[in-house]
């Protein structure tokens, strides 16, 4: 029976209205829309139409009913997306008109399926979900709502069938968007239909940009929803899309409390093929889970996919994703048909590490994917702004833990939480990997930007509350110095020495000295380059391997002494560039700042630097750790690391780089001898965004002459390079151990201070508050209670155990002022 609509306006989307007079029993809504399109049925939401989707059952009614579809005008398909800019890519961006017809048929099924039948691993009903990419987070909250409104109607009619759902965001944005259906999603969780065992990151964040601390609070604010609203324990590290992992992130999981591991991206390596599919994945420290590479996260069980699995003893994942969707009715009949059981994630987790966890191999090094490296400075403004509020964030933290332990009223702490979680919620959800990569939309940069522009506005509250109880000059330390050494024309060179530093700049605004301890480091550093940057295929997201065969040509410099260091001026193309070099008094680095007004397209900005001597391997920072890789590369998964992930610094040959918000490197050995290393500054991609980068940049990094510092030393120097000198309440004298954060403990009662290991020295550390405390014990990062973790205090000294390389929590207990 055909079914004819009428439509109503509206920018976003589309309603369309119908009556039928009577709804048979087994009627199905035949509705073909990729876009996306909600069903409900006399108010009631029935289903969703999408580009997988195609039929919704529809509920019998003698009297008749009302159906309307809520219809997405502009929005993309859930799957089936491009890669690049090409006609696909139009075709999809054109406008089209929205069909005002359906059909109605009576069937037992919606969807037909004729599959052979197979035996296989248990599968795993998902669909995964972009919070922001080829659409706004808005967007993405309505196809949200669409599949879980398909998927819960499938669940009440299959009783076997079991739904995974990772990222608690979107459960917290459906509870406001459609409160029926999110009580509908919660009870379903309960019982564990709706598996939220893979829900242990808040979003499937970028683990490259974010910080250690950052992804400990994507586990804990993700794990708690998890247990408090969908009652369910989230052990599964669910990132089947993320550009890559640290080697760090299996202590970090162990810290949170997270055993298991998901992801399926290594699957896209341009070179060489991970050699496990499930293992061990162990950091520095000891800490391991059990780490599973699936082969995709998204299709249909076909014969090649049940197949796969078998062999590689891993969960088939079925349904459509990318922009949600998940299984179809013909999806869920084909499983049937095949006979596959279904599973919840964390259970199929706990049967292989019962069954075959002492056969499997351990690995203990980063998961890099050899593809998508260009994301590590994609969108260079959304990096620089999740830097920034990372810091801004910490500093408050700091200041409310300041305030508790001055016995504060319990009252104004927790109005600091409150806002200073608001805060937390925005960062962490602009983490998602396709915004904090830089490979999304502009409208959905512009969404996050102006989130960014709320959360200062909590972080600012809350410092303002601190500013009205803490002693005055609690927010920051006098300088090191007033004095700055003007630089020396010296022949045809610029000399800049504060004493503990030498560095000379010739007229192209290179460095050709850079002396401590009478010692030079450099051979030329501080050299900028550009270069074509034209990936074959994702543009934002790929730097392809031979792009250093295009050089561009950057403008002669302009170079001047200034009061205060040299000032270098470069044109590339219509873009200005201009570096200010300076020795400030007390530091043992050369800063460089810049500020860049850029306007090139398909270009990559880089500072390039040459070492003096040799080395064999570098050191790179990682999220709450570190990691080395070799100078020369010998093997093909070597080679294929031309760009790398690092935060915080680059080491090698007595020398560091240090960059704030900066994030690909490259690593290799110099033509005559040293070492060269490489920093990505900017690109200027066109697709998906056209205007990515554009605008005004400014960043700082620093040359760093050490002569063989420690890992903990290096950590030391660059909180000093990046952070604004401020009284600490928290002091550790142990030259390894470094503290990574100070915060006001959840619950208001108390405070966590998280330390970190850095130089593979086991042992019990002293740490020392500054006002005395009424004792102090070991947590785990949701702050519960670890066996054997009371401390002994000595006034306000405390001793830490800590594991070489380890992470430590500790909650340090104040008198509480309970108004």
């Amino acid at each position: 029976m055909k079914v004819t609509f009428t439509v109503e306006g509206g920018d976003e989307t589309a309603i369309l209205r119908t009556r039928l007079e009577r709804v048979p029993s087994g009627a199905i809504l035949l509705y073909r829309w990729p876009s996306g399109a909600l069903l409900r049925q006399d108010g009631e939401i029935r289903g969703a139409f999408d580009r997988e989707h195609r039929a919704v059952t529809l509920r019998g009614s003698e009297g008749g009913s009302d159906l309307t579809l809520e219809v997405e005008r502009h929005g993309l398909p859930g799957s089936g997306l491009p890669s690049g800019p090409g006609l696909r890519w139009r075709w999809m961006q054109r406008e089209r008109a929205i069909p005002l017809h359906g059909r109605v048929i009576v069937a037992g099924n919606g969807e037909a399926a004729d599959p052979p039948r197979l035996t296989a691993p248990a599968a795993i009903g998902h669909a995964h979900l972009d919070v922001a990419w080829l659409w706004t987070t808005t967007q993405a909250r309505r196809k949200f709502v669409r599949t879980l409104s398909n998927q819960a109607r499938y669940l009440e009619d299959d009783p076997n069938y079991v739904f995974a759902q990772s990222q608690p965001q979107l459960c917290a944005w459906l509870e406001h968007d459609d409160a029926a259906l999110f009580a509908n999603v919660r009870t379903l969780a309960a019982k564990h239909r709706i598996d939220a065992s893979v829900a242990a990151m808040w979003v499937e964040p970028d683990c490259h940009a974010a910080s250690g601390e950052s992804l400990l609070r994507q586990l804990v604010l993700g794990r708690r929803y998890a247990r408090e609203v969908l009652a369910t324990e989230a052990e599964v590290c669910w990132l089947p899309d993320t550009f890559g992992f640290p080697s760090t992130l299996p202590m970090l999981l162990q810290h949170a409390g997270v055993p298991y591991f998901y992801t399926t991206k290594l699957r896209w390596n341009e070179r060489t093929r991970f050699p496990y599919s499930r293992w061990w994945w162990e950091s520095d420290d000891g800490s391991r889970v059990l780490a599973v590479l699936g082969a995709s996260y998204e299709g249909a069980p076909t014969a090649d996919r049940v197949a796969e699995a078998r062999i590689d003893e891993t969960p088939l994942v079925v349904g459509y994703g990318d922009g949600g969707g998940g299984p179809t009715r013909g999806t869920l009949a084909r499983v049937r048909e095949a006979g596959l059981p279904w599973s919840s994630a964390a259970a199929w987790f706990a049967g292989v590490a019962a069954r075959d966890g002492a056969r499997l191999p351990t690995y203990r090094d980063e998961l890099y994917l050899e593809c998508h490296r260009g994301t590590y400075t994609s969108n260079a403004l959304l990096k620089a702004e999740n830097a920034a509020l990372e810091f801004a964030i910490g500093n408050a933290e700091e200041q409310t833990a300041w305030c508790a332990s001055f016995r504060v009223a319990q009252s104004m702490l927790r109005e600091n939480r409150k806002d200073l979680d608001a805060a937390w919620r925005v960062l962490l959800t602009n983490q998602f990997h396709d915004l904090l990569a830089g490979t999304s939309i502009g409208a959905a940069t512009e969404e996050a930007l102006e989130g960014y522009a709320q959360a200062r506005k909590h972080i600012e509250a809350s410092l303002m509350r601190c500013n009205a109880v803490l002693p005055r000059g609690g927010q920051g330390l006098p300088s090191r110095g007033v004095e700055i050494s003007a630089p020396l024309r010296e022949g045809r060179t610029w000399l800049l020495d504060n004493g503990l530093v030498r560095a000379r700049i010739d007229d192209e605004g290179a460095v050709i000295a850079l002396e401590a301890g009478g010692r030079n480091v450099v051979r030329r550093a501080n050299v900028l380059r550009a270069f074509v940057d034209r990936p074959k295929t994702w543009e934002a997201w790929n730097l392809d391997a031979d792009y250093r065969r295009q050089p561009r040509e950057l403008g002669p410099a302009s170079v001047e002494g200034v009061r205060d260091g040299v000032v270098v001026r470069r044109v590339l193309g219509d873009s200005e560039i201009v570096q200010h070099l300076s020795l400030q008094p007390g530091e043992s680095w050369l800063r460089v700042g810049m500020r860049i007004a850029w306007h090139e397209r398909r270009t990559i900005l880089r500072v390039e630097h040459t070492f003096e001597q040799d080395d064999e391997r570098a050191l790179f920072g990682q999220p709450h750790g570190v990691l080395t890789r070799p100078v020369r590369p010998t093997t093909e998964a070597e080679r294929a690391k031309f760009e790398v992930p690092g935060q915080r610094f680059c080491s090698a040959a007595g020398c560091a780089v240090f960059a704030t918000d900066r994030y690909g490197w490259s690593l290799g050995s110099g033509a005559a001898g040293g070492v060269e290393v490489g920093l990505s500054l900017l690109r200027g991609t066109t697709w998906p965004d056209p205007d990515a980068d554009l605008g005004e940049h400014v960043l700082e990094y620093a040359l760093v002459p050490h002569g063989g510092a420690s890992v903990g030393e290096l950590e030391r120097a660059w909180r000093e390079f990046s952070e604004p000198r401020r009284p600490h309440m928290v002091k550790c004298e142990a030259p390894n151990v470094l503290i990574a954060a100070v915060k006001l403990a959840d619950d208001c009662k108390g405070v966590i201070v998280r330390l970190r290991e850095c130089d593979g020295v086991a042992g019990d550390v002293p740490l020392e508050v500054a006002t005395r405390p009424l004792g102090a014990e070991l947590v785990d990062a949701e702050e519960r209670s670890v066996d054997g973790g009371e401390l002994t205090l000595e006034d306000r000294l405390m001793r830490v155990p800590l594991r070489s390389y380890g992470l430590a929590s500790v909650r340090v207990r104040f008198p509480i002022k309970d108004i």
